[in-house]
């Protein structure tokens, strides 16, 4: 049986298939072949895209680079600020403890000599007196 159903699906098989058929073919081909264009057109609008975002993607880094290096300068620049400002904070501090130690000086200088001069004024009123 099984080689009688082989002889008969054999002729079948190698026989023209209908003219229907013949078409529905050449139109899946033509069916196919737009679709792998527009797969081939799609694969390279997509490759142009990453290349531009790629290139987006450098500059943004290039401007984070900038970026950072202007902050550096501008905490370099802050920090040299800082450091002038507690210099002269430093120096001003120094320039009125030297005024206090000469004011203070000068101050005991006065005492003494009121005292002194207390001290002669006692003198001379006890050599008027006597």
């Amino acid at each position: 049986a099984l080689l009688l159903r082989q002889h008969l699906l054999r002729p079948l098989a190698q026989a023209e298939p209908p003219p229907l058929a013949a078409d529905v073919r050449a139109e899946c081909a033509l069916r196919e072949a737009l679709l792998r264009r527009q797969l081939d057109q799609h694969d390279e609008a997509q490759a142009a895209r990453e290349a531009a975002l790629a290139e987006e993607v450098g500059r943004l880094r290039v401007d984070v680079l900038k970026l950072r290096r202007d902050v550096q300068a501008a905490d370099v620049e802050r920090i040299n600020y800082e450091m002038a400002a507690e210099e002269r904070a430093v120096a001003q501090f120094a320039h009125l403890r030297t005024q206090l130690e000469e004011t203070q000086a000068s101050a005991r200088a006065a005492r003494a000599a009121a005292k002194e001069a207390k001290e002669s004024r006692a003198e001379m009123e006890d050599v008027l007196e006597g």
